[in-house]
């Protein structure tokens, strides 16, 4: 049995030219404990029914479904700011872009124990917010699972090859 255990990292890295998974990953920050979640959305079904009979003849995937992972990052810098939003860093200070970018990275979460969670393309978002309760500002991250550009890649992958 292998069990998933508590996390050691949560890291991105640019995807690789070719659309596959990027080939080194770096942590954008300290995980702030307990914030990392998966959501996901069921897939829908459109049902084709017939007159002669009271069950579908037939249950069509009209769509999949998806997954969305969140955490919170309670340490950053200018660079982990342009990582998330684009920009630039003049002097030390961010600033932010007048559009902001779609920023798209591979997403590997590694847990303390098990084997690590792979996505070859996730779409990043993040927000500032202030948690009350905790008294800390805090980035909460979204990576939203998309499909690799490479053919034949998969969206998701457990386990590491290299191990």
């Amino acid at each position: 049995m292998n069990y998933q255990v508590l996390i050691n990292a949560i890291k991105v890295g640019i995807i690789a030219s070719d659309g596959g998974v990027a080939t080194s990953f770096a942590a954008l920050g300290n995980t702030r404990k307990d914030t990392l979640s998966f959501n996901t959305t069921a897939p829908t079904f459109q049902k084709i029914m017939v007159e002669e009979r009271d069950t579908p003849i037939l249950n069509v995937m009209t769509d999949p479904g998806g997954l969305q992972m969140q955490w919170a990052l309670t340490d950053w810098d200018a660079d982990i700011l342009t990582a998330l939003w684009g920009g630039t860093v003049v002097d030390e200070q961010w600033l932010e872009p007048a559009i902001l970018p779609t920023v798209e990275k591979s997403l590997r979460i590694e847990p303390r124990q098990g084997k690590p969670f792979i996505y070859p393309r996730v779409q990043l978002t993040a927000q500032i917010q202030y948690d009350t309760t905790g008294k800390i500002f805090q980035i909460q991250v979204t990576a939203d699972k998309l499909q690799p550009m490479k053919a034949g890649t998969p969206a998701f992958m457990w386990g590491d090859p290299e191990e």
